[in-house]
């Protein structure tokens, strides 16, 4: 800021705390007018621009066998094979709006977490989630473990599947506008999350299709 735009900003605010002294006074026409004008005229040379958001982080990390499409054709959700244990974390700021626990064939928690302005949205399945509903978690933070008991439904890997032996299910959907997903098993939300990956630059091992229940081939 210049000395100009210094002396602009300091008239104008001894303007309005005049007024505000003495609010039932006699001023002159056009006082806090002139006022308004003023901070318009440093505003408008100088316009205020909004803090620019950190860029999203992937929830796990790095090395991942991953498919661009899942098992399930008509989801846009993605499957990534990892370590048991390994950490996923929150992609930005946000809450935590449902944690369900699951066993079985369900195996692993579900989790959402959303942006407070709904932007973005994850569901994080086969987990061991380290948070609870409502609670505020910063972008990084640790909200679970990958935790897959329903693994067993797959079989054995296929040799086509890369992934080195007992590494867990994570699944994970992408929802933009909303924290609402489809309860569908394996159902993705309303953004490619494969694509959404890519965006944030994941690497990983990549298969054109994961593997699924039912003897899928790819």
């Amino acid at each position: 800021m210049d000395d100009v735009e210094r002396n602009t900003i300091q008239d104008a605010l001894q303007n309005i705390r005049m007024v505000r002294a003495e609010p039932w006074a006699t001023w002159p026409a056009g006082t806090l007018e002139r006022a308004d004008a003023l901070l318009t005229q440093v505003l408008g040379e100088a316009p205020f621009t909004p803090p620019a958001r950190p860029p999203l982080v992937a929830p796990v990390e790095s090395g991942a066998v991953y498919g661009v499409q899942k098992w399930l054709g008509h989801s846009l959700g993605c499957d990534l094979f990892l370590r048991r244990g390994a950490q996923v974390v929150a992609p930005a700021a946000g809450v935590i709006k449902e944690v369900i626990p699951g066993d079985g064939l369900h195996g692993g928690d579900e989790l959402i977490l959303a942006t407070p302005d709904l932007a973005w949205a994850w569901r994080f399945r086969h987990t061991t989630a380290q948070a609870s509903v409502g609670q505020e978690v910063a972008q990084g933070e640790l909200v679970g473990f990958i935790f897959d008991s329903s693994l067993d439904q797959l079989g054995p890997m296929p040799p086509w599947c890369p992934a080195p032996d007992r590494w867990q299910h994570f699944d994970l959907s992408v929802n933009q506008g909303t924290d609402q997903f489809s309860p569908e098993g394996g159902g993705g939300g309303n953004t490619n999350a494969y694509d959404w990956l890519a965006s944030l630059g994941y690497q990983g091992t990549l298969l054109q299709r994961t593997p699924g229940p039912n003897g899928f081939q790819p």
